[in-house]
């Protein structure tokens, strides 16, 4: 009995693949959540943005994202070298493949473009660390190099991109998990980058932390100006999921996961 079979009966069963396919393959939502934690993930625990403030790395990064973005769209130079040079991998986006109905291309062709917005903003992330991580190593390597050597770097570049987070990655016992647990090794392989990045990198990494505390000190001191004594009317089981921002008129509610 085919392996493959049975992980498929035992994902069906379990509503593992379903579970994928409705929170991430068909649902359009999942971008709203996916750029704020891949934005965060990027600065917090990668070190493409290391040769610069934090502040100041987190407007490159937007523009970086948005010109990812955009080269995606355009199926631009960039793109087309970052595929081939080893970039097409697995995304959140893609989960739940396994859970599609086959026969149906109808359906097929509904949940591929509900999911188009969700793999459109994972791979405009690591297209922007990929230039990122391209233009500065062509920077550094001055204006004589070949083109074996340049192709080099690009390879290299896509390498670095997608160590971001590789969700192709992973053991055999996790990867299996994921037919009853969903995510478990996308999970993992999160843990992995960022325990990586910390154990290698302390002090920029408490760096970060500090530029992060002086970040929450304004957003509450802004919240008290603004708010006054509305904070208190805000239950605290809100205010532990969500960072909450203070306008003059209401207040808006941003996810924190």
């Amino acid at each position: 009995f085919p392996v493959t079979i049975l992980q498929n009966i035992i994902g069906r069963v379990t509503g593992s693949f379903a579970v994928k396919l409705l929170a991430t393959r068909a649902n359009p939502l999942f971008v709203a959540k996916n750029i704020p934690r891949d934005y965060l993930h990027v600065l917090f625990f990668t070190d493409v943005y290391d040769n610069m403030s934090l502040p100041l790395a987190a407007m490159r990064l937007a523009g970086d994202f948005i010109r990812g973005v955009k080269g995606k769209l355009q199926n631009d130079q960039d793109f087309k070298d970052y595929i081939e040079h080893g970039g097409g991998m697995d995304f959140l986006s893609t989960e739940g493949m396994e859970g599609m109905i086959t026969n149906r291309t109808v359906t097929n062709k509904i949940i591929e473009k509900l999911g188009k917005a969700g793999e459109l903003s994972e791979i405009g992330f690591r297209l922007a660390m990929y230039k990122k991580f391209k233009e500065d190593a062509i920077k550094s390597g001055g204006k004589n190099l070949t083109e074996e050597e340049i192709t080099q770097i690009k390879v290299r570049a896509v390498t670095q991109a997608r160590e971001m987070i590789d969700f192709s990655q992973g053991g055999i016992a996790t990867k299996n998990l994921e037919i009853i647990s969903p995510y478990i090794n996308s999970a993992f392989q999160g843990f992995r980058v960022s325990t990586n990045y910390i154990r290698n990198n302390p002090k920029e990494f408490a760096k970060k932390l500090g530029y992060l505390s002086i970040g929450v000190m304004l957003f509450a001191l802004y919240n008290a100006m603004i708010g006054d004594d509305d904070m208190e009317d805000i239950p605290e089981e809100t205010k532990r999921k969500y960072f909450v921002i203070m306008t003059p008129f209401t207040y808006a509610i941003v996810t924190g996961k």
